[in-house]
């Protein structure tokens, strides 16, 4: 079996600053330019957290989801939390049975298989426990399988990268499903619900012909949930994590990697450019909010090249002064009538563009 995503080592040389600066900056002098004839704004506010959101592509293959994380992005987790992974499909009304299937597979350091926690192997001691091995999805309510994941556990018995696994064992396929999506929550205790949607951080549809789907892993000592959303064609049936290990062990590490090295611009990285071309005053929101006020004249290139120094020109963080262009992890800010916003999670935040608007302009 094979993942949908190339994978060999690059040995090709860098190229020298010298010849990618000036493409780089022509790049970003057609997009300022492109970006300052739409609607100015008087500030704009940006998550620093946005740093490790990827601007979406190649997006016509991805998994749909109820955040529309790009793949190849990570969030931080909250420490503490236990997360409860989730799938759950439905056979159309008197279609044949599906078995499909919910594992995570864990590694260490080196990518070595330390365990798996599946349908032939529920329990795996205090770190992760399957809720049991369904093997029919009738129509009309269908069939969930969940698995709880304590990820301080995991990282304490020698674990440091969780991949969520789902496979297709038999019957019709993913795409011959009345309905078939997985996901994770975050919970902080024991109580509550089996399936609580206040506590679901993603979801996204299992669709397609594969016979395996590696969504995402969770780096279990940075506390980081990276978004993979890759796929294997697999077996026609019989699909378990043990016999797609070799090729979860040489796609998932070299797709983190990948990325890691920072090959494809962020969110941050485009909003900047927006912010620079659209406004007069920026703020960086972090642990601390530092503020960037436009200079009389300022040309977009020279205060996009300021902002970019990092150093603030003032340190109060007044009320937003009028409507405002937002980038933002999440949709908890209350912003000004008029206002024009993307946020990976939107929360209460309500007509939000979309990142491929943005990047569009």
């Amino acid at each position: 079996p094979h993942f949908h995503a190339p994978s060999a080592p690059d040995r090709r040389p860098p190229l020298s600053r010298a010849v990618t600066g000036p493409v780089v900056a022509a790049i970003e002098g057609e997009l300022l330019a492109r970006f300052s004839r739409l609607p100015h704004l008087p500030v704009a506010l940006i998550d620093a957290a946005t740093e490790s959101v990827v601007v979406p592509f190649n997006e016509r293959t991805a998994a749909r989801g109820a955040v529309a994380m790009p793949r190849g992005s990570s969030v931080a987790l909250p420490s503490g939390e236990r997360l409860r992974l989730f799938l759950h499909w439905c056979q159309p009304d008197g279609g044949c049975h599906t078995d499909i299937d919910l594992s995570l597979a864990f590694y260490d350091a080196a990518w070595a298989n330390t365990g798996v926690c599946s349908f032939y192997s529920l329990n795996l001691g205090p770190v992760a426990v399957h809720s049991g091995d369904l093997q029919d999805a009738p129509w009309p309510d269908g069939a969930s399988e969940f698995i709880d994941l304590e990820r301080d556990r995991a990282l304490a018995e020698g674990h440091r990268y969780a991949v969520m696994i789902v496979t297709h064992y038999g019957g019709a396929a993913f795409s011959g499903l009345a309905r078939a999506w997985a996901g994770v929550m975050r919970r902080t205790g024991t109580d509550g619900p089996t399936f609580d949607p206040a506590t679901v951080e993603l979801r996204f549809d299992v669709a397609g012909t594969h016979g395996v789907f590696a969504p995402l892993v969770v780096d279990l000592a940075t506390g980081r949930l990276h978004w993979l959303d890759v796929a294997n064609d697999g077996e026609i049936a019989l699909n378990t994590v043990a016999r797609s290990n070799r090729a979860i062990t040489r796609i998932v590490p070299a797709t983190l990697r990948w990325f890691d090295m920072g090959v494809r611009p962020s969110m941050h990285a485009l909003a900047l450019l927006h912010a620079a071309a659209r406004c007069d005053e920026v703020r960086l929101r972090g642990a601390v909010t530092r503020r960037f006020l436009r200079r009389e004249g300022e040309e977009s290139a020279a205060f996009l090249a300021r902002i970019r120094l990092g150093v603030p020109d003032v340190t109060d963080t007044p009320p937003l002064p009028g409507p405002t262009f937002a980038a933002l992890l999440r949709g908890d800010v209350e912003l000004p009538e008029g206002s024009e916003a993307w946020a990976l999670f939107r929360e209460g935040l309500t007509g939000a563009r979309s990142a491929s608007d943005l990047l569009i302009g």
